[in-house]
Parts: structure tokens; sequence; C-alpha cells
């Protein structure tokens, strides 16, 4: 039934032409496929989030057996502070500082700007540093203590101060909640 459109009708409603009764059947037939559609993709969705947290979880927990220790048969590091750094290149030295930035490229390799309120730092780590528990929930502002030989840039790549920390061993201080 649809409204009357005629003036002086005796009834408000009157009752569908077959066009319209076609068109509006088709149109609620879209609607009833577009609801089932969307349901089915949130459920497909729903699964694969699953999934994926699943394999977090794995992920963590193989994380978490993987442990660092300090090579003793290193020279001992200098503790500096970031602004002070550049008279030791190719030295090895120690850094307190906070995350500024966090660049993961595959499993293997991790690029992390520092700061410590002098300046700022990238420092690389490799291999077995970025596939600790640690490194897989690092945030941004969190405190870290790096260990590592602070090298000139390679040709062609750039970072603030014109050199960069291979981190050879590091501890988080403390992490910073997320976001």
């Amino acid at each position: 039934m649809v409204p009357n459109a005629e003036e002086k009708a005796e009834a408000a409603w009157v009752e569908l032409s077959q066009a319209q009764k076609k068109k509006m059947t088709k149109l609620y037939q879209q609607h009833v496929r577009k609801t089932e559609k969307g349901a089915e993709n949130e459920a497909k969705k729903a699964a694969q989030a699953a999934i994926e947290a699943k394999a977090r979880e794995a992920n963590l927990a193989a994380a978490k057996k993987i442990v660092l220790e300090l090579d003793a048969s290193l020279p001992d590091a200098t503790t500096v502070k970031i602004s002070d750094a550049k008279p030791l290149r190719d030295s090895r030295i120690t850094v307190n500082a906070w995350i500024h930035r966090i660049r993961r490229q595959g499993n293997n390799l991790m690029f992390l700007v520092v700061r410590d309120g002098t300046g700022y730092l990238q420092c690389v780590l490799t291999d077995k540093l970025c596939q600790t528990y640690d490194a897989l929930v690092l945030q941004p502002e969190a405190t870290v203590e790096l260990h590592g030989k602070l090298e000139a840039v390679p040709e062609g790549k750039n970072a603030e101060g014109g050199h960069e920390l291979k981190v050879d061993f590091w501890k988080m201080i403390a992490n910073a909640p997320p976001g």
C-alpha cells in the first residue's frame, strides 16, 4: 500500500501497481543479499583476526625464550650522551635514551632513532637483537640502554649526525604505554 496522491480520494491508501511491486521486491531482495553477505564478511574477518591473534601469541611465546647476554669478550663501552658521541666514532659506546622512532624491516632488521635530550642517534639492531620479546613489544618513548660500535653511515644513506650505532647488546629499562 502507498499513500493516495489524489486530492479528493475516499481512501488514504491505495494498492501498489504491479510495476511498483516488482521494483520494491527487487530492492528488498538486494537488501537481504547485502545483509547476508555482510554477515558472512564479518564472520570471515573475525576468524582471520582470531588466527592472527593466535599467531602473534605464538611469536611472543617463542620470543620470550630468546635471552640476550652482554658479551664479556668485547671491550668495555664508554657511556656517553648523544651530543658527545661524534669523537668516539669506531669505538664501543653505551647510550641511555628514549625511543623516538621505530622502523622494522622484516624479522632480522630494526632501526631505532633514539634521543636523550642532547640529540638524536640512529641505531641498527640485527638478527637475534630484534627477535626478543622486548623488541617485539617495544613502543616509542620507551627507555633503553644500547651498547655498540659507533660507525659512519654507509655511502648513499643518511642519518642525523652522519653516524649510527651498530648495536651488539641492548636492554629495555621501561616500556611506554601503546599509543
